[in-house]
């Protein structure tokens, strides 16, 4: 009977150390989620960065609509664009509105000059300095920083360094107009020629017969 007693005591003990055992205990420990670093992850490309953006989607449409989805996409291409908002693209000059939607070159034109190819370049850099670069279609842009505020072709940055896996975005309040798709200036009207003064008529020339002479002394007018 003790012997029995003592082999019921040594099943009891086995079993309290194999649920204290370190295996056992791991599985009480309270379990951490595995990081995530999809919220750190950068867009695709800035095509997929600008289609994600609803203040920048008429903009995209623009670029749909010019076939120019491989400049923003590409992954062998470095760009940096500056994308005018959907407010910006509404204070283009009716003439080149009217362009960019008849002319298909003339859309590309004015997509590619939003560009700089083969540039990943931070608002920062253009801060202090006024440089002229050129643009994906091979027209200079007017970069300046040499002001207060960094101004891009005569818009202000309004969302800078807006990353991607193939470039930057920088979203600006004005549209980028390159050269070449501004309106002629109108020709200046010649100044109107000044009046011609009215003629004056000469008084009718005097006669022998009429001709008076005078002259006076003391008050008195002598006249022959």
């Amino acid at each position: 009977m003790p012997r029995l007693r003592f082999s019921v005591l040594l099943a009891l003990l086995c079993i309290a150390s194999l649920a204290a055992s370190p295996a056992a205990a791991q599985t009480n420990k309270p379990v951490l989620p595995a990081p995530s670093f999809g919220a750190f992850a950068l867009p695709a490309n800035v095509y997929v960065l600008m289609q994600g953006r609803k203040d920048l989607a008429d903009f995209v449409v623009l670029i749909d609509k010019a076939g120019l989805e491989d400049l923003f996409a590409n992954p062998r291409l470095t760009v940096t664009v500056f994308a005018p908002n959907n407010a910006a693209l509404g204070k283009l000059p009716p003439s080149v509105a009217a362009r960019i939607n008849a002319d298909k070159a003339a859309l590309q034109n004015f997509v590619k000059y939003h560009v700089l190819s083969g540039s990943l370049t931070p608002a920062s850099a253009f801060k202090g300095h006024r440089i002229m670069p050129f643009t994906a279609n091979n027209e200079m842009l007017d970069c300046n920083g040499s002001g207060a505020v960094v101004e891009i072709g005569g818009a202000k940055i309004l969302a800078p360094d807006l990353r991607a896996r193939n470039g930057m975005v920088h979203i600006v309040d004005g549209p980028l107009v390159p050269r070449s798709l501004m309106p002629p200036p109108s020709p200046q009207k010649a100044p109107a020629a000044p009046a011609a003064a009215p003629a004056v008529t000469p008084p009718p020339a005097k006669t022998a017969a009429s001709a008076k002479h005078s002259f006076t002394i003391f008050g008195h007018t002598f006249s022959w």
